[in-house]
């Protein structure tokens, strides 16, 4: 049976998810992830650690950023305060593993290339080093997921929300102010000439995140998604209820429900919410 995953933006939310069943709460580190999601300082992803855990709950802390040399050493030190209170890291940079593997501490790391683990030879070379698990590119189809899934004991995947499209080390959105003069608020969208399509778009300290237009859905690819470990919900521009409602759906599913049924449910619930598979039937990777 799988577990659910789901992202933290608010920390008064933490018992909200625990009453509905949540696994697990991923939070982000402020200054030390690719995210525009809600990110938090250190001192309270250590206390979320321990509210979570007071309810049963694991939470795993995204730090999957490339780090510069000078920068190394302090990640790592935050690495191993997070591991040592009992929740997983979510990394990208090997220069983190080199650390943890040194100090007896890759069991508690999640490896999380945003795309790039694409077949199970890939995902068994990271766990042979000794890591908890590794996250699956999106990207494949529902085939392929199947098999790494199959072959592969700890795998994780992305299965519902606005996905990330595209990173840049460039502030653009400060460079749009400066050069029209327009504040770069909240709330924030990139949408094509030829396209009704919104993509939301986020700037923080290392950079710019553009999201897709669409709400990534699984509804009718479950079956194949059955061996995944793991499976994310990503509330970025989602509330509360709206991620959990999400999760429900899941499990009815897992229950038997069939996946065109569900996905009508949420459709009647949230009309205006722009959803797609995503790629399960189309292969991008060749």
């Amino acid at each position: 049976m799988n577990r659910f995953a789901i992202t933290l933006e608010n920390k008064e939310d933490i018992g909200y998810y625990a009453k509905n069943g949540v696994d697990e709460l991923i939070v982000y580190l402020k200054g030390y992830c690719f995210s525009g999601l809600k990110q938090f300082v250190t001192e309270d992803v250590l206390a979320i650690i321990g509210d979570a855990r007071a309810y049963g709950m694991d939470v795993s802390v995204s730090m999957n950023r490339l780090f510069f040399p000078a920068e190394t050493k302090k990640a790592a030190e935050i690495m191993a305060k997070i591991i040592c209170a009992g929740a997983y890291v979510q990394f990208s940079d090997p220069a983190l593993l080199r650390h943890a593997l040194q100090n007896g501490l890759a069991a508690g790391m999640i490896y999380q290339p945003e795309m790039l683990v694409t077949n199970r030879y890939d995902a068994d070379n990271w766990l042979d080093t000794g890591i908890h698990s590794v996250v699956v590119s999106p990207l494949l189809t529902a085939e392929e997921i199947r098999d790494i899934a199959m072959h592969v004991s700890h795998t994780r995947l992305q299965i519902h929300g606005h996905s990330l499209m595209s990173m840049s080390g460039r502030k653009l959105l400060h460079a749009f102010t400066r050069e029209t003069g327009i504040p770069a608020e909240k709330d924030l969208y990139l949408q094509e000439e030829k396209r009704d399509g919104k993509m939301p778009v986020f700037e923080d300290q290392n950079g710019t995140y553009i999201y897709t237009d669409y709400v990534l859905h699984s509804f009718m690819h479950m079956p194949y998604l059955k061996d995944v470990e793991t499976l994310e919900i990503s509330t970025l521009g989602m509330d509360r209820e709206e991620a959990v409602f999400a999760m429900q759906l899941y499990r009815k599913i897992q229950n038997g429900m069939d996946g065109q049924e569900v996905l009508e449910l949420y459709r009647n619930r949230y009309p205006e919410t722009v959803l797609f598979s995503g790629y399960y039937d189309e292969k991008t990777i060749r």
